[in-house]
């Protein structure tokens, strides 16, 4: 939600990523547990494909519907973050959309 006309828009390159919302793989690393997800999956997706597991995130935000994505980029919170941190302490890499359609590994 920006403040600003969304005429800034018209001359950029959109990169459409409404098809990115699936959880790719649920796997045992080491001695813990890694989910490979999208950036528009749900919290109450992820949570319904590991509890299966008897997993749950470390931090799942209150509004079941915000997204992997969101979470991230909006530094989401719960009330274990005092001690677990934020949602996006949890993740251990991200591949990032640039605004040119690149895709690059931060980790």
């Amino acid at each position: 939600h920006c403040p600003r006309s969304e005429s800034y828009k018209e001359q950029t390159l959109q990169v459409d990523i409404s098809s990115l919302d699936g959880i790719l793989a649920v796997d045992q690393v080491g001695g813990g547990w890694q989910a490979l997800v999208e950036p528009r999956v749900t919290m109450e997706m992820l949570v319904r494909a590991v509890l299966p597991l008897g997993l749950i995130p470390e931090v799942v935000p209150e509004f079941r519907r915000i997204t992997v994505g969101g979470s991230i980029q909006g530094i989401a919170g719960e009330s274990t973050s005092f001690d677990k941190g934020f949602f996006h302490d949890s993740c251990e890499s991200y591949e990032i959309v640039l605004g040119d359609g690149t895709v690059v590994l931060a980790d």
